[in-house]
């Protein structure tokens, strides 16, 4: 992903976080450039989609099941919110979903082809936490899924997903921790990160493959 995909300038953010905390800043330099995969979604129904789907999975597991559910649709495409609601919810158990996820892609759906249902435009207008407070409210969305798509679809600067068990295993590694942190230590030290959190958080995840 190029540098001028991104509404904010990554030389910048990471030259801020090395200075406000050298701990990060040393991963920083071990890890080299900041570089996020592209997200594919084309809307906000595909970013939540793919959340509810990766909500405490594994990567792996989650890329498995999201892999199936694409086959589902036309020609390996994203299914339409009309098509997930189509399909029965024998054929998404037998791609691996389970039946909470199941009743959660159902009622995305069914948000989703209502006219009030926010674009990734419409969301573009908002405040972070005005967006977090608008989509929490439909049921199966938590507080992680709307961080990853501020993090990943609209590229907000200052995302710190604290709950995110790769961000608390990475935080463990930073600081050579004997237990995992609590999400109260993790956004305590989050606070020198801002406003580039989400460029420490790209590189907290970063540090389980070193």
């Amino acid at each position: 992903m190029e540098m001028s995909r991104y509404p904010y300038d990554i030389t910048r953010a990471t030259q801020t976080l090395k200075k406000s905390d050298p701990v990060l800043g040393t991963l920083i330099v071990t890890v080299g450039r900041f570089h996020i995969k592209p997200d594919p979604s084309t809307n906000t129904f595909e970013a939540l989609t793919r959340s509810i789907v990766y909500q405490q999975l594994s990567g792996r597991s989650a890329n498995a099941i999201f892999s199936r559910l694409m086959l589902l649709g036309r020609r390996n495409l994203h299914p339409t919110p009309r098509q997930i609601l189509r399909y029965s919810n024998k054929s998404l158990r037998n791609i691996g979903l389970s039946m909470p996820k199941i009743r959660y892609l159902k009622n995305l759906a069914r948000e989703a082809i209502t006219p009030s249902f926010p674009t990734f435009d419409k969301l573009d207008q908002m405040s972070d936490q005005t967006i977090i407070d608008q989509l929490t409210l439909l049921n199966g969305i938590g507080i992680w899924s709307v961080q990853m798509l501020l993090l990943n679809c609209l590229k907000r600067p200052d995302v710190l997903p604290a709950s995110d068990l790769g961000i608390r295993k990475g935080f463990k590694r930073l600081l050579s921790l004997n237990a995992l942190p609590s999400e109260a230590t993790v956004l305590a030290r989050g606070y020198r990160w801002q406003p580039y959190r989400s460029i420490a958080s790209w590189y907290l995840w970063q540090a389980n493959h070193l």
